[in-house]
């Protein structure tokens, strides 16, 4: 297992070309809805002692795939013309050309752009970091915003294109190119 920092992961994949698989665990603090839809409460009122949560994810996931291309194949595998697709704006650009690293437009920071299998969801828990549990999903689900499928692919439900934009800092493991890699970030000396 190699150490990496997580500031040398775009130098890493800068020159990256191709397609390939790779696994990645994340850290990261998860966005909640201020009040749940079902009781109206928010999380402290529930959990009145206070808690501190952050979700662990562990992708399997293809890298220096092309999106448009991507959504482009789908339609014409159901028959439809890949001429009917046309990309939206995003939020996010390629960085040094990487097709592996993105640059968030306006702050500069960087990710790491993925593309999942529709049959390959990430694994995810949520911890409680006070108390050291696992707190089950369900108890959150009310607190945690809607997954919206992409809106303009026009492929049919269930069969598009999944694309994830994850903070490099958020990474705390990686395998891929037949390495394993420990990722070092300033908040985590080692993880």
């Amino acid at each position: 297992m190699k150490k990496i920092k997580a500031t040398e992961l775009p130098e890493l994949f800068e020159k990256f070309q191709g397609a390939s698989f790779i696994g990645l665990k994340t850290k990261t603090d998860p966005e909640f809805l201020k009040k749940g839809r079902i009781t109206g409460k928010t999380l402290s009122e529930i959990y009145y002692d206070g808690i501190e949560i952050v979700k662990e994810s562990e992708y399997s996931a293809g890298i220096g795939y092309e999106y448009a291309t991507s959504v482009k194949n789908k339609l014409l595998k159901e028959g439809k013309s890949g001429d009917e697709y046309e990309a939206g704006v995003t939020w996010h650009e390629s960085f040094n050309g990487s097709k592996v690293i993105r640059r968030h437009k306006k702050t500069g920071e960087l990710y790491f752009y993925i593309s999942l299998n529709t049959n390959n969801k990430p694994k995810t828990q949520y911890l409680d970091v006070k108390k050291g549990r696992v707190i089950p999903k369900i108890e959150l689900m009310e607190f945690l915003p809607k997954e919206s499928a992409p809106k303009n692919q026009g492929v049919e439900d269930g069969n598009e294109v999944t694309v994830r934009t994850l903070k490099l800092q958020s990474v705390q493991s990686l395998s891929a190119c037949g390495e394993v890699y420990t990722i070092i970030t300033p908040n985590n000396k080692e993880i």
